[in-house]
């Protein structure tokens, strides 16, 4: 059992803020697809912390109305975002949709920082990470293989791939275990 922090939060903001800032700087195609899928990583670890330190804030009639909110927030931001970035690319930089973000998550970092307190000790025992990231080097090895498009991979790189998810999957079970 991992207790939630609002560090872990704040951790994956400041990973976020600057992978944001690396995307909008960056000077070729390999840094910002690297940089591109740092921002993503980070991204996709505030949502996950952030729900369960809502679990511990709420009550479990509260909780619901809360993850409602928190899951109509992130729909709207789906829709909304890709509109965003469109006006922002036509009528100043695509640079800017990456810039645009990082005020609005720097001051939820702060106002978190101050104002959230948790009742309970951090954990002195992390949750171990090796089958999380086998897993989701697997899931990429395996869109890889999958990938039809034409032109997209050979034929080659796709059984490597193919080969590479079997692989870890293997590994998955036996860290898993």
């Amino acid at each position: 059992f991992v207790v939630a922090t609002w560090r872990d939060v704040n951790m994956g903001v400041l990973g976020f803020v600057l992978a944001s800032v690396g995307c909008a700087f960056a000077p070729g195609g390999v840094s910002f697809v690297l940089l591109r899928a740092a921002q993503g990583f980070f991204a996709g670890s505030i949502q996950p912390v952030a729900l369960t330190i809502s679990a511990d804030l709420f009550s479990l009639e509260e909780r619901a109305r809360i993850q409602a909110l928190f899951t109509s927030v992130w729909g709207a931001g789906n829709v909304l975002g890709p509109l965003a970035g469109g006006l922002l690319a036509a009528h100043a930089s695509w640079r800017w949709a990456f810039l645009v973000s990082a005020p609005p998550a720097l001051l939820a970092a702060f106002l978190l920082g101050t104002r959230f307190r948790e009742e309970h000790p951090a954990p002195t025992k992390r949750a171990p990470l090796a089958g999380t990231w086998l897993a989701g080097l697997c899931a990429a090895a395996l869109l890889l293989a999958l990938d039809g498009r034409e032109g997209a991979l050979s034929a080659r790189v796709r059984v490597a791939c193919a080969l590479a998810a079997l692989a870890l999957t293997a590994a998955f079970a036996l860290v898993e275990r």
